[in-house]
């Protein structure tokens, strides 16, 4: 009896120690399961707002980006001399419509907003949309501060909304300057909003200026709030910059529960919880935010606690049923297979852009060089087309010109007998006075055949020292019998000394034959006096070509189209083309063309660059 009960209670003594064990390891799995799921919310917690900052400072250094790739356009145009040129004319541009024009073109080519020239008064002078109704030309910006604080060299940022279209814009300018006096600002303005990308479902960005003003986000209500109620020295400043729509910027209902990190916090924001991850741009100076809805992070880190308990759970439980070593081999064996099938994926794919970006590349090199052959075909397309309109121009003058040399020729043929005569009843001073006769006809007869000669050869284009008087007398030497054929009038009104202007004689004189040609064509139905005149002097570093006519004039519906091509009033004559080359000659050269209609009838002015004066060299014995 006392031998059976000691093993009786022995084995229940076992018993109990095996139940104690159980519990302890069941206890101790708890207790692992507890700290598991504490550990990796507080993992998954640090990971998701990691994710945030890392995914906030790629958005950021984008944003940063693409604004800076702005930066160059305002320093490149604030070195443009023919803006600073124009800036400097109190007196009003001589240029606008090519400013504005390569403004428009410039603006479209980047993607701007807006391209705008302020000069030293505030008032927006050039601008990209100059041809638009409600363009910003006139409009006085002294009270911006890109305006205000531009210093030469450095390229000043600012964000606002635009006061004439109220669209908001970060604006980069730089400033004109002659020596320490600010002549002007040239500003271009960038829509950030467009420039706001990658974000992610469930998230919000908001982009708060310096004085933490809320100016782009998807929340549109938030829209123009602060965080915090902004100081009143802060709003005034805003509004005497007139910076937003309204003058009065509310707050929203902003709490900040706790910090997480530097530049993490949990805030509370008009009655939901987020996350909220900042980072400061100095470059643009303004803070862009990410808000990511608290209970959204928690839902997936409690999927992933979730998921991570049950399979320790599952673990724990294959402890005591299944063979912990079998289970342990095959999750190894499975997370190498998905390690392998992940490396051959990123390999699949690395390959894969590498082909692309290679066909990328091959694609440009093969636009490039069509581009090229384009250029090349247009400019001989181009060069083609001026000789043809010489050869047209040639071919109406060769009429005239043959009966203007007809005439020396039948003279020479008399006069020639003449002498044969004179000198046979020896009359030799009256011989000798026809010879003489005849060497100036022959002279007179020559030049004309030298002009049209050099007139008709191709030229190099080369740009030469050119007498502006010389090119009149070549033109009117092929067009003087016109004058003659219809009783019509040349003035000259020459300046004071010679001068010479920048360009190639051949084609300055192509220019003046066309546009004396068109005047005597708009002239030749009048039924008073008849007459062409020239006038030309220096103006600055200009030398000025004006040539008026008393003809009807031009109507102001077909003014501005005069220097299109193939745009003629003659009716079965002519391409249209003379006046576009002649236009497109002068330009070459760094010179303009205009045309104004008045009373007395059409005045065509050239501009051209001066030709430097050539001192002569002092030479010493």
């Amino acid at each position: 009896m006392k031998i059976s009960s000691l093993a009786a209670s022995g084995k229940q003594w076992l018993l109990n120690k095996k139940n104690q064990l159980l519990w302890f390891l069941l206890a101790l799995a708890l207790g692992g399961i507890l700290w598991f799921s504490y550990y990796s919310f507080r993992v998954d917690f640090r990971s998701q707002t990691d994710i945030l900052n890392a995914h906030l400072y790629q958005q950021g250094q984008e944003l940063t980006f693409d604004i800076s790739r702005y930066e160059f356009i305002p320093l490149s145009l604030s070195f443009d001399n023919s803006i600073t040129e124009s800036l400097k004319d109190t007196a009003g541009s001589r240029a606008s419509e090519d400013i504005n024009s390569r403004l428009k073109i410039l603006q479209s080519r980047i993607g701007a907003q807006a391209i705008f020239v302020v000069n030293n008064q505030g008032n927006i002078v050039f601008s990209s949309d100059a041809q638009a109704p409600d363009s910003l030309i006139g409009h006085n910006v002294k009270y911006r501060p890109y305006f205000q604080r531009v210093k030469a060299g450095i390229t000043d940022h600012y964000f606002a909304v635009g006061t004439t279209h109220d669209i908001p814009g970060y604006y980069q300018s730089n400033g004109y300057f002659s020596g320490k006096e600010k002549l002007g600002v040239v500003v271009v303005k960038v829509d950030i909003n467009d420039l706001l990308k990658n974000v992610q479902p469930g998230q919000e960005n908001i982009l708060l200026d310096q004085a933490g003003v809320i100016v782009s986000t998807q929340h549109s209500a938030w829209l123009y709030h602060s965080l915090t109620p902004l100081p009143a020295p802060t709003l005034r400043e805003a509004n005497k910059e007139h910076k937003y729509l309204s003058t009065n910027i509310p707050s929203l209902s902003f709490k900040r529960i706790r910090a997480i990190n530097a530049r993490t916090d949990e805030v509370f924001i008009d009655g939901t919880r987020y996350i909220m991850v900042r980072q400061y741009l100095p470059k643009i100076d303004m803070t862009l935010a990410t808000l990511s809805p608290v209970s959204l992070l928690y839902k997936n880190i409690a999927v992933r606690i979730a998921l991570g308990t049950a399979v320790l759970i599952f673990i724990v439980i294959s402890v005591f049923i299944l063979a912990q070593r079998n289970q342990i081999i095959h999750l190894r064996l499975k997370n190498q297979q998905a390690l392998r099938e992940a490396y051959n994926c990123l390999e699949e794919l690395v390959r894969q852009r590498t082909q692309e970006l290679e066909a990328q590349r091959y694609e440009l090199e093969v636009a490039l060089r069509q581009r090229i052959a384009s250029e090349e075909a247009l400019l001989n397309m181009q060069k083609e087309l001026v000789r043809s309109e010489k050869l047209a121009v040639i071919g109406q003058l060769s009429a005239g010109l043959a009966h203007e040399i007809n005439q020396p020729l039948s003279a020479i043929g008399i006069m020639a007998a003449n002498a044969v005569r004179f000198l046979a009843i020896g009359e030799y001073d009256e011989a000798k006075a026809n010879l003489e006769r005849i060497s100036r006809l022959v002279d007179f007869i020559g030049r004309i055949s030298n002009q049209l000669r050099s007139f008709s050869r191709n030229t190099d284009d080369a740009i030469q020292r050119v007498l502006v008087a010389g090119s009149i007398d070549n033109a009117m030497l092929l067009l003087g019998h016109r004058f003659k054929e219809h009783a019509s009038q040349f003035v000259r009104h020459p300046p004071s000394r010679n001068l010479y202007c920048l360009c190639n004689g051949v084609r300055l004189e192509q220019v003046l034959v066309n546009i004396i040609s068109n005047a005597l064509d708009a002239i030749k139905e009048q039924h008073s006096e008849r007459r062409v005149s020239v006038q030309w002097y220096q103006q600055g570093n200009d030398v000025v070509i004006a040539i008026a006519d008393n003809g009807p004039g031009i109507p102001v519906s077909i003014i501005e189209h005069i220097f299109e091509p193939f745009f003629t009033t003659k009716k079965n004559r002519g391409l249209g083309l003379g006046l576009a080359i002649s236009a497109d000659i002068i330009r070459s050269y760094g010179g303009s063309i205009s045309v104004e209609s008045q009373e007395s009838g059409a005045k065509f002015t050239l501009r051209l660059p001066a030709a430097p004066e050539i001192k002569p060299e002092n030479k010493h014995d």
